[in-house]
């Protein structure tokens, strides 16, 4: 992801007018969103899962997808991969709402979608030549 990009994700995130970037196929979603209904519906206010190797635009995409399709999970990005949390819709609401604002909530999920880009951008901070 360019300036240009991350500027336009973080204005359509702060704004509420954010959509998938579509590094992941229709049929992948597809198949998470089965995989995470159907944990929903044995687990627990509280219990989580782990959605393995998922990271950069895929990771943005799923929470993404997830957090806009599932009002009683709240999700994160870990090493192991996308972290999905079920909780009540009003613990969720007072999480995105209250410690913190929309901005920094989605702060990391940006972070981890711009990729290798993050690496020559501190290259050029520190006027490195290649």
């Amino acid at each position: 992801m360019n300036e240009g990009q991350e500027k336009t994700v973080k204005h359509n995130i702060l704004t509420g007018k954010q959509r998938v970037l579509g590094s992941l196929h229709k049929d992948q979603i597809k198949v998470v969103i089965e995989e995470v209904t159907r944990w929903l519906d044995l687990a627990e206010e509280g219990d989580w899962m782990i959605l393995p190797n998922i990271a950069g635009f895929q990771a943005f995409d799923v929470q993404l997808v997830l957090r806009k399709a599932l009002p009683d999970v709240s999700t994160m990005l870990r090493d192991q991969g996308v972290i999905v949390k079920k909780m009540s819709k009003q613990h969720r609401w007072y999480l995105e709402n209250t410690s913190c604002d929309r901005e920094s909530c989605w702060k990391k999920i940006l972070l981890s979608s711009r990729g290798f880009s993050v690496f020559f951008q501190m290259l050029v901070k520190a006027q490195k030549q290649l």
